[in-house]
């Protein structure tokens, strides 16, 4: 076979095995730009999921923590309330008489009404959360109440008592201004009469004789 043939058979296999070759390349090089495109498009829809994640554990975050400050502030304005009441009962037992404390009783049990009205005012929002640390901010001044309400008893109580034992001793010196007044009038009448007077101080020698132990060596 000539030269020439062979030449232009090599040639044409030649090129025509450069573009099966070139054909592959480019089909692989498109299969991976669109794996490569899928690939992307799946990280950026993982991103905005994450991004979107991010945002609400931030928010969340965020409600929590105005939450905590909310009840903060409220436990805070509850302690202010009952610090201010338990002052305000302490100066009052200083400084208030059993009278004046019957007569301010009304303004008393409002003053507590307030304080209690304004915890309960504080427990609406967050009633559920907040029971327990209500009831212990509410017992000291429970306690205060009773403490208060013993005092008022034992106070009033002493004051009937010695009330009693003063009227007693008011009677008891009536009767013997009253007996005294007796002897006086029967001293007045036995002073009148030679006679009685006579009498009378025999009696009150014989007795100024037995006080003195002489009487067996005196003879009336």
């Amino acid at each position: 076979m000539p030269v020439g043939i062979i030449s232009a058979i090599a040639f044409g296999l030649g090129a025509g095995l450069g573009l099966f070759i070139g054909w592959l390349w480019g089909r692989s090089k498109a299969g991976a730009e669109t794996e490569l495109r899928r690939q992307l498009a799946q990280r950026d829809t993982e991103l905005a999921q994450l991004h979107d994640q991010l945002t609400e554990a931030n928010a969340a975050r965020a409600a929590a923590e105005a939450k905590h400050a909310a009840a903060q502030q409220l436990l805070d304005e509850a302690k202010r309330t009952r610090d201010q009441a338990l002052s305000e009962l302490r100066d009052a037992f200083k400084a208030l008489s059993v009278d004046t404390l019957r007569e301010l009783q009304p303004q008393f049990v409002e003053r507590v009404t307030e304080a209690l009205a304004k915890f309960h005012e504080a427990a609406k929002g967050d009633l559920a959360q907040r029971q327990e640390a209500i009831k212990g901010l509410l017992e000291p001044l429970k306690q205060q109440l009773e403490v208060y309400q013993k005092r008022l008893d034992a106070t009033v109580n002493a004051q009937a008592t010695a009330l009693g034992e003063v009227k007693k001793q008011l009677e008891t010196l009536a009767q013997q201004s009253q007996l005294l007044a007796q002897e006086t009038q029967q001293f007045r009448m036995v002073l009148r009469s030679d006679r009685a007077r006579g009498r009378w101080g025999e009696e009150t020698l014989r007795r100024i004789v037995e006080v003195a132990g002489m009487s067996a060596h005196c003879d009336f």
